[in-house]
């Protein structure tokens, strides 16, 4: 799924760090803990070695909204922790997880890994952005289309799998769950797209 390899660091370009990674601590995880709450301020940067965790954010009201999904081998809070800031989302794991912190004293020590950390940072601006583009639309339909056209472009397939629960995808649109279930229905019976779970077909758009 290319939407989530945006901020993955790529170990195999940083011969001289690798000890680096393989002493951090690590910080086994339950499904649903918070790791990092808002108003935080993270003294390290977030590796998920396993299982997977969100990025999310609640307003006065309590709606939540979803703004990304983390994997395997991908970084969160590294703009926070660089520019030592509160957190104005929290992180939350989604499954059992393992997560290791990087302090982010390790990246003047490395310019090789500054140089990816800054690309990753490049790329996150790029998903938020696209995410903001994604949720201007003024239908729940035309919220859908836009993302399914974005993940087919990017995986170059028509059948593609989300990294998203059906709960996750309304929160991520900013849309009800019964609403967006409702919408994906009638797409699905006037023949634009299928879908089982988490993936999806998409037939015309």
């Amino acid at each position: 799924m290319l939407i989530l390899v945006y901020n993955t660091l790529n170990l195999c370009c940083l011969n001289n760090e690798r000890k680096i990674f393989m002493d951090l601590p690590f910080k086994k995880y339950k499904k649903n803990e918070i790791i990092y709450h808002m108003e935080d301020i993270p003294q390290a940067i977030g590796i998920v070695k396993e299982g997977s965790v969100v990025i999310e954010t609640v307003d006065f009201l309590g709606n939540v909204s979803l703004l990304s999904h983390v994997g395997p081998n991908q970084m969160f809070a590294e703009s926070y922790a660089i520019t030592k800031t509160p957190m104005y989302v929290y992180v939350r794991a989604v499954e059992d997880c393992t997560i290791q912190f990087l302090d982010v004293q390790a990246l003047e020590k490395s310019p090789e890994l500054k140089d990816q950390m800054i690309q990753i940072l490049s790329n996150k601006n790029k998903m938020l952005s696209q995410h903001i583009f994604h949720i201007s639309n003024k239908t729940i339909r035309n919220k859908v289309l836009s993302y399914l056209s974005f993940m087919k472009l990017e995986t170059q397939n028509s059948t593609f799998k989300i990294p998203f629960d059906r709960q996750q995808m309304a929160d991520y649109l900013n849309v009800e769950r019964s609403a967006l279930s409702k919408e994906l229905s009638k797409m699905k019976s006037e023949g634009l797209i299928d879908y089982h779970k988490n993936t999806f077909t998409v037939y015309s758009i």
